[in-house]
């Protein structure tokens, strides 16, 4: 494990979200979608679900949760996923058009953002799950969840 570089603990997304998950991630077919800390790849594969059209891919620094995603996306025979070993910030998120993301505040504000503001293309579309990303340099809308809380989509 890399000591200090995950963005927060595992703690799965609420299978009620997924809906509008789906809904602000807004894919069209051939896009991209990359979500960085994909856990056991709940998301990953309900977004594989619905857009097939798609391609969607996780990546996941716990090399057991890792695992995991690869076995459940090949039970469930699920081809348009692909799932990663290893650590976000050391892999290029240029090629993605949306980013998927579930993540600490302290991590997502510090870490990763400026990560992202580098590094997304114009077009780009950052879903952020729960947690608002401070002075984003471009638009963003939010979209309420199931139980209460945001659901957070930034443009550059």
């Amino acid at each position: 494990m890399y000591a200090g570089s995950s963005l927060a603990p595992w703690y799965p997304t609420s299978s009620k979200d997924y809906t509008t998950i789906a809904t602000t991630a807004a894919l069209q077919p051939g896009e991209q979608l990359l979500e960085i800390g994909c856990g056991d790849g709940r998301v990953c594969l309900a977004l594989a679900r619905a857009f097939p059209d798609s391609a969607i891919f996780g990546i996941e620094l716990s090399y057991g949760l890792y695992l995991l995603c690869k076995f459940k996306a090949w039970i469930f025979g699920i081809k348009n996923t692909r799932f990663m070993f290893g650590n976000a910030l050391q892999h290029s998120i240029k090629p993605y058009d949306v980013i998927y993301i579930y993540g600490l505040p302290k991590t997502v504000n510090g870490t990763i953002k400026q990560k992202l503001i580098d590094e997304m293309k114009p077009s780009t579309r950052l879903v952020s799950y729960t947690f608002e990303i401070k002075d984003w340099p471009g638009a963003m809308q939010k979209y309420e969840k199931e139980d209460g809380g945001w659901i957070y989509v930034y443009n550059n």
